[in-house]
């Protein structure tokens, strides 16, 4: 109806009377120019309509322009030596010199940071690597090498002095020593809260947290697997020096003994890690001083405590009786009474000495720690000290470091490890205690 309309005006708008001839007079060549270019009009319209519906229809993302940053970290590991092994039999006694194994692997971190609004937050974090592991070994020879996971996710919620955070998230964020360089899972799922105070020159910051560890479906939250607690930290920070101290406790209920894992994420290479105790109660402790004007000398010392008491060892499948049974395993043959006791394995601490600061371009970083970590002194699976091939709690011996960083994207890393067991685990012959020895070389890209 409108098309028909619209040729009808055109065409009278077209017509022209002649008085001297007494007729009319239309011009086609007119005709056809005109209807050319009303129709151009009509079509440039409904394309400016139909822009206009389709932005009415989208989401407006232009406030998100700047409140968006990507980041991503990436260690090159070229090369990681374990080499003076030991190893004994838990049947028999004897003892085996292990081979020197060698091996590179590689990891990959890619972080996306929102700024939702003044006071709301998003972070997301994929990795390479499973849940454990974050490395990729290079040649492999096995999906292994595709696996890529949500390592954090979290909703960040700042109000006053105060800051909430739901979802996935590092547990060195409540427990400054349950950092991720020393343990092998350091993220977890739940809630945290921390407030910040400044009293006069220092600074307090009360810090609590629930983390979710060992789901059960259909059961009630009284039942789940949960590590819980909180700490407070004080420190100061001047020109020529900073330090701080922190104390919390770290609480564990109803965890599983081990883990199951599934190394290439197919369902083909399921396997138990960990050696837990189902429950803790650990009192962790941190201290540390940095003085910047002397090569950024720093001293610290962690302490941990483990305040729960048991009767007896905990189920364990590294523990063995005088036959080679481990509790874990062989629950029927094992006899408690031939087994070496753990029950009293529950205190650590580690002690470092570095000078430089490895965050400064064109500076070298110079370290020495000892780690000594009892069998029940932090939660083994997420504290597997990945400083041997066999390391678990229950390990001690020395690291040395030596960084260089030579911009702010890309430092150059290396650390040797000399470990030993601290109680030996067998019953065969207690006196053993296996050791090793590893060396590593990190290339760190960050940008």
């Amino acid at each position: 109806m409108k098309k028909g309309f619209f040729v009808f005006f055109i065409f009278i708008s077209l017509l022209s009377y002649s008085q001297e001839k007494d007729t009319l007079l239309i011009s086609k060549k007119d005709l056809q120019d005109l209807i050319r270019t009303e129709v151009q009009k009509e079509l440039n319209i409904q394309k400016k309509e139909f822009k206009t519906q389709q932005s009415d229809s989208s989401p407006n993302l232009s406030f998100l322009k700047g409140k968006i940053i990507f980041s991503g970290k990436s260690t090159l590991r070229v090369g990681e030596w374990d080499f003076n092994q030991n190893s004994l039999n838990p049947t028999n006694g004897v003892k085996i010199k292990d081979h020197t194994r060698f091996w590179s692997r590689f990891n990959f971190h890619l972080m996306t940071d929102v700024a939702l609004s003044p006071n709301f937050d998003f972070h997301a974090r994929i990795r390479t690597g499973n849940k454990q592991y974050s490395f990729i070994n290079f040649g492999g020879n096995s999906d292994e090498r595709f696996n890529i996971i949500l390592d954090e996710l979290w909703l960040d919620w700042k109000f006053s002095k105060n800051q909430f955070r739901l979802g996935r998230q590092n547990a060195s964020r409540i427990w400054t020593n349950q950092q991720g360089v020393l343990f092998d899972v350091p993220t977890h799922d739940g809630i945290s809260f921390k407030s910040s105070y400044l009293l006069g020159s220092l600074t307090l910051n009360p810090k609590f947290a629930l983390f979710i560890e060992n789901y059960k479906g259909n059961t009630s939250f009284k039942e789940q697997g949960k590590i819980y607690g909180g700490a407070i930290n004080i420190q100061q920070k001047k020109e020529n020096i900073s330090w701080t101290f922190e104390t919390g406790l770290l609480i564990a209920n109803e965890l599983p003994t081990k883990y199951t894992k599934d190394w290439n994420n197919n369902g083909n290479n399921l396997y138990m890690d960990g050696d837990l105790a189902p429950d803790y109660t650990i009192w962790t402790n941190h201290w540390a001083l940095i003085l910047p004007k002397l090569q950024y000398l720093t001293l610290a010392f962690d302490y941990f405590y483990n305040m729960k008491n048991y009767k007896n060892n905990p189920i364990s499948s590294y523990i063995h009786d005088a036959s080679g049974y481990n509790s874990f395993s062989n629950s029927k043959e094992f006899n408690s009474e031939t087994a070496p006791n753990f029950t009293k394995q529950r205190n650590g601490f580690i002690g470092t000495v570095s000078l430089g600061n490895s965050s400064i371009p064109k500076n070298i970083f110079l370290g020495i720690s000892y780690l000594y970590m009892e069998k029940y002194a932090a939660m083994d699976y997420f504290a597997q000290y990945d400083f041997v091939p066999w390391a678990s709690t229950n390990i001690q011996g020395p690291e040395f470091t030596i960084s260089y960083r030579l911009n702010k994207f890309l430092e150059f890393k290396s650390r040797i490890f000399f470990m030993e067991q601290i109680k030996g685990l067998y019953g065969i012959d207690p006196s053993y205690k296996k050791s090793s020895n590893r060396l590593r070389f990190d290339i760190n890209v960050n940008f």
